[in-house]
């Protein structure tokens, strides 16, 4: 019970339905009191619900009527073996981040890919063996996120103290290249997913929560390598070590627990209410709330010399690009909305960000003149 007067919470419920996953029937049951358990008679409360949702769903081109229209049956294109190579070569450019590739590794590697993502193919087109799309796009969901956090992390190394302005366009400059990357793998993601039963939900994407983890676990390694080595996070304050992993345990095992829609309070499901009735388009809360200001915490705390400090933010950050992509494995999401949230996230989590920088901002002392005699 989230306290509204009403039937509001179940007029919510029936706008992310149609304007989220693409519902085109809505079915109305009578409503039951959750105080009383009586069943709602007041012909009144259903006229507000239809009235508002009919309202509310004008936003998105979509009119409440008698009839619907209904997803026509559609197989993608072949053309989508040239997605599935992209993909494919995205990952050959990961490996590049763990090992060094000779031309002809990469050569090698490319072609190998190749050869697999036909194969795939050939198998889900003549044999009816389900397994291009699945795989490639779960390859991608990972794949993606990775490549930004690794141009991200490569980026802030670089920081050193600067002017505010400066300052203020390096963070901006690192999160709108790599969140570019990030909704890049989404669009892949989303263009394998393009066939009607995808659309329809018969299938859908696998592999949610270790699409989630699996940059994660690259976030740290990458955060050793380019900005906190062990032996500096070991050299600094033990109780800031052991209060930053702390922290990070926790959030990171909280991010976990809450990929899906479980475990939401009231409190955190009122605002998200008020997101969907203020923007067209509900940017995802870890994004715009977590993700890119630790993204800024992260760059002060290199800008200012504490790079021992700055791994719990910059491991943090690395949900935001695993939560961009995850965007768009909602297939039945309509692809503009998916990137209007995206990018609805990119804008208020930066601007949070570009306040946190300022407040904090300190840079290089200037000696002033002494006073003429």
């Amino acid at each position: 019970d989230l306290g509204y007067p009403g039937a509001e919470e179940i007029e919510n419920i029936l706008y992310r339905a149609v304007t989220d996953r693409n519902v085109r029937v809505v079915w109305i049951t009578p409503f039951t009191d959750a105080q009383t358990g009586r069943t709602i008679t007041d012909a009144a409360v259903y006229e507000d619900v239809v009235e508002n949702l009919s309202a509310r769903i004008e936003r998105h081109g979509l009119i409440l009527s008698s009839s619907f229209s209904a997803f026509g049956a559609y197989e993608p294109s072949p053309l989508l073996i040239f997605a599935a190579y992209g993909v494919a070569a995205a990952g050959i450019l990961l490996l590049g981040c763990f090992f060094r590739l000779s031309r002809r590794w990469e050569i090698l590697l490319a072609v190998a890919g190749m050869g697999a993502c036909a194969a795939l193919w050939c198998a889900e087109s003549l044999w009816g063996y389900n397994l291009f799309t699945p795989l490639l796009a779960f390859a991608a969901s990972v794949i993606f996120p990775c490549l930004s956090l690794w141009y991200a992390y490569e980026r802030l190394s670089a920081l050193r103290r600067d002017t505010l302005s400066r300052t203020l366009g390096a963070y901006t400059g690192i999160l709108l290249v790599s969140l570019g990357i990030a909704v890049a793998g989404g669009l892949f993601v989303g263009a394998l997913q393009s066939g009607s039963d995808y659309l329809l939900a018969i299938a859908n994407f696998r592999g949610v929560k270790l699409s989630q983890l699996l940059p994660l676990a690259f976030a740290v390694y990458a955060v050793l390598r380019f900005l906190c080595p062990p032996r500096e996070i070991l050299a600094g304050r033990k109780f800031i070590l052991i209060l930053g992993a702390f922290g990070l345990i926790c959030g990171v095992g909280y991010y976990i627990l809450r990929t899906g829609n479980a475990g939401v309070s009231v409190l955190e499901q009122r605002f998200r209410n008020w997101l969907e009735l203020l923007l067209i388009a509900r940017p995802r809360t870890k994004e715009f709330l977590v993700a890119w200001p630790c993204l800024a915490a992260a760059a002060v705390l290199v800008t200012k010399g504490k790079r021992a400090y700055s791994w719990p933010f910059a491991v943090l950050a690395a949900s935001g690009y695993a939560s961009a992509v995850n965007t768009f494995c909602h297939a039945r999401s309509p692809l503009w909305l998916s990137l209007t949230r995206t990018l609805l996230g990119a804008a208020l989590g930066a601007a949070i960000g570009l306040i946190l920088i300022a407040i904090t901002y300190s840079g290089p002392s200037v000696k002033k003149d002494a006073p003429e005699t």
